[in-house]
């Protein structure tokens, strides 16, 4: 369904964005955070990634706008192509 296929599009740029913004090992801590619980959600992501003790506070505000803020996610690509 487009829900199912929003989710998962959602959560594959999530991964990409915070793996430019800090690091593999910390994109696998918080997936590995999140697959403890059986369902996980947008929040869930967001909470883990704000709980990890290594990201940065700028990445935190990128990824909250990325999620919550309407033009979030442009900002998240326009940042990455200054990269």
């Amino acid at each position: 369904s487009n829900s199912e296929l929003s989710n998962y599009s959602c959560g594959a740029s999530l991964h990409i964005l915070l793996e430019k913004l800090e690091n593999k090992k910390i994109v696998l801590d918080i997936w590995k955070t999140l697959f403890k619980n059986e369902n996980y959600s947008t929040n869930d992501f967001f909470n883990a990634i704000q709980k990890h003790p290594l990201i940065n506070k700028a990445t935190i505000e990128i990824i909250h706008d990325f999620i919550y803020n309407e033009g979030g996610i442009i900002r998240a690509i326009e940042l990455l192509n200054i990269k």
